[in-house]
C-alpha cells in the first residue's frame, strides 16, 4: 500500500502523511531548469545543462525513493512488534488458563 494514501490503525490516520510535499519537487525543478537555461544562455551548449538537469532530477528521484523506503521500513517494523506485542499477550493468556482436574486424555 502506498504511504501517501494510506489510512492504517496505526494511529496517524488523521496527521499529514510524511512523502506528500510537492515543495521538494518545486524545488528540483526550479534548479534543473535555472541549470539548463545557464548552459542554454551563457556556456551555449545545450547538453551540458541536459546532463546536469538530468542528474539533479535523478537525484531527486534515488532520494525520494530512499525517504520512501525508510518509511515503509518503520510501518513495517512497527506493524510486526504490534503482533509480536499481541501474540505475547495470547500467550500468557493461554499460559494462566483453566486447570482441568483429571485425565486430559478424555476431553
Amino acid at each position: 500500500m502506498c504511504p501517501e494514501t494510506a489510512s492504517g490503525s496505526g494511529g496517524g490516520a488523521n496527521r499529514r502523511p510524511m512523502l506528500a510535499s510537492n515543495a521538494g519537487f518545486g524545488a528540483t525543478l526550479t534548479v534543473a531548469m535555472l541549470a539548463v537555461l545557464y548552459s542554454l544562455l551563457i556556456v551555449q551548449q545545450p547538453l551540458l545543462g541536459a546532463l546536469v538537469a538530468s542528474w539533479i532530477i535523478g537525484l531527486y528521484v534515488v532520494w525520494r525513493f530512499v525517504k520512501w523506503f525508510a518509511f515503509a521500513y518503520r510501518r513495517r517494523t512497527a506493524a510486526v512488534e504490534s503482533m509480536a506485542d499481541s501474540l505475547e499477550t495470547l500467550a500468557e493468556q493461554d499460559e494462566a488458563g483453566p486447570v482441568f482436574e483429571g485425565d486430559d486424555r478424555d476431553r
